[in-house]
Formats: structure tokens, C-alpha cells, sequence
């Protein structure tokens, strides 16, 4: 059995002069920093899920493992309490 070489094309990672950052139509790239801000705030805005709850229904999470087929976490524990008594 003998092993094979072959050789494999490198990637040029090195800039271009002849190359221009160009896109569709020949419009300039800019080439500052984007602003993500303006996509961050469009996340916050857009639902996650469809709610299937209906207004009319209170769900007391004390009492109710389960909400939506998910489990529901405490929002206080014997811990956390113990802590706000330092606090307070």
C-alpha cells in the first residue's frame, strides 16, 4: 500500500489590490463600523411564540407545575428569602 500526496489549493488570505469590494450594480462597500444597535432593538419586538393563553385565564405558578407543557421555576426559594432577611 502506498500513501497518496496530493496537493491542495491554498486559500489566498492575503488583501488584493486588483480586487474591489464591490456588490451588485457597482455600489461601494462601506467600509466603516456597523451599527448593530439598530438590529439588536428589532429582536426585542418580534414574538418568540404564539401565545395560546386566553387573558380570562389566571394561572397561579404557586400551585401549577406545569405551564404550556414546561416546567414553571419557583421565583423564591428558601434560600433567596433567607437572604432578603439580611438584607432587609
Amino acid at each position: 500500500m502506498a500513501t497518496e500526496l496530493t496537493t491542495r489549493p491554498v486559500l489566498d488570505l492575503q488583501p488584493s489590490q486588483s480586487r474591489n469590494l464591490t456588490v451588485a450594480g457597482n455600489r461601494p462597500v462601506d467600509p466603516s463600523a456597523m451599527q448593530v444597535s439598530y438590529t439588536v432593538s428589532l429582536a426585542g419586538i418580534r414574538p418568540i411564540m404564539r401565545n395560546e393563553v386566553s387573558s380570562a385565564q389566571a394561572i397561579d405558578f404557586k400551585t401549577t407545575a406545569y405551564h404550556m407543557n414546561r416546567p414553571v421555576a419557583p421565583n423564591e426559594t428558601e434560600d433567596s428569602t433567607k437572604m432578603l432577611e439580611y438584607l432587609d
